[in-house]
């Protein structure tokens, strides 16, 4: 009986042994796993950190580009700005000295419209209560020299001037007979062109 007990024991001893080396290299493996995930993690954060400092270098330079482009915006608001005093300037010398009268344009009539003049600002050309013929003009085929008649937005008023000045978006009259320019005239205030029958 001592044998069979003696046998038995061992056999046991045998199979806790097998059962706790099995078991260590489980968890060997594991560990092993564990090292290798986190070596992988490592790399990973290192890649990440590179593209990290890469992009915060691209965000340096635009940054960098971004304050030229404002010192160049700001350059060209200044140049622009004084190019708008320059042209205002301009437009603001009325006196009589200044005004330039284009020859008066032959507009043959294509589309004629009975008009009147009232007022003595277009003489010698046109006297008070002179009758005449206009036509509908674009504000884009008005030329130097046209005498064209206008109408101001929120007034009942129009007025026959002759073109003295044509800006991209405005354009200059006077009378003939006046010592100053009138204001710019805007294309939508643009109505009729003098025309000849």
């Amino acid at each position: 009986m001592k044998l069979h007990h003696t046998i038995l024991l061992l056999c046991i001893c045998i199979l806790l042994g097998t059962a706790q080396y099995i078991q260590f290299n489980v968890f060997s493996n594991e560990i092993e796993q564990l090292h290798f995930a986190h070596n992988q993690n490592t790399l990973v954060l290192a890649d990440y950190t590179a593209e990290v400092h890469r992009m915060n270098d691209t965000i340096t330079l635009l940054d960098a580009d971004l304050s030229d482009l404002r010192g160049l915006l700001s350059k060209n608001d200044t140049s622009y700005s004084q190019l708008q005093k320059e042209v205002q300037q301009v437009k603001e010398q009325q006196y009589y000295d200044n005004i330039q009268f284009y020859p008066r344009k032959y507009r043959k009539c294509t589309s004629p419209k009975d008009w009147s003049v009232y007022g003595i600002s277009m003489q010698p050309f046109l006297y008070d209560g002179d009758e005449f013929h206009v036509e509908r003009v674009h504000f884009r085929d008005v030329e130097l020299g046209d005498v064209i008649v206008y109408k101001r937005a929120g007034s009942d008023e129009t007025t026959i001037h002759a073109v003295v000045a044509i800006y991209t978006e405005e354009l200059i009259t006077a009378g003939y007979n006046n010592k100053w320019m009138d204001f710019p005239v805007l294309p939508q205030e643009v109505k009729y062109r003098y025309c000849e029958k």
